[in-house]
């Protein structure tokens, strides 16, 4: 796939790969992946993790897994090509984000979610950091 059937996709609203609700999966198993016990999660949605986990999410999108990792006390940091995406996760978040350009990333960060929009295949350690677990609902497939 081309960088621009990715952006235009988003452009025009043509993303049904993009829930509108956290995945089962993530819910499920989410408090293991940050190192915490499943069996401590509240009732609900609530998640009980280990605090301070970064959890690096690729191709991001708008994911709502994102705000579960962040309720569960993660630290999450993602990315994807289209900022219009960004844009539509802090909006429907009701976060207010700041945005820089920093090397070939636009960056946008509000409530300890670190979102970088640019290539996948340009970040390395120096712009992604340190992280402890890495979070994929679709990246491979896609």
């Amino acid at each position: 796939m081309e960088r621009e059937f990715w952006l235009e996709r988003w452009r025009t609203g043509a993303t049904g790969w993009h829930q509108s609700v956290t995945h089962p999966f993530l819910l499920r198993h989410g408090a293991w992946l940050l190192g915490g016990d499943d069996a401590r999660r509240g009732a609900g949605d609530e998640p009980r993790g280990a605090r301070g986990t970064r959890v690096f999410v690729p191709l991001c999108g708008a994911s709502l897994d994102m705000l579960w990792l962040r309720r569960a006390g993660a630290s999450v940091v993602g990315i994807d090509l289209a900022a219009s995406a960004f844009r539509r996760f802090y909006d429907e978040a009701g976060l207010d984000p700041v945005v820089d350009r920093t090397c070939l990333f636009e960056r946008w960060s509000a409530d300890d979610i670190e979102l970088l929009a640019g290539d996948f295949f340009d970040a390395d350690t120096s712009v992604l950091g340190p992280f402890d677990a890495v979070y994929d609902r679709a990246a491979l497939f896609a």
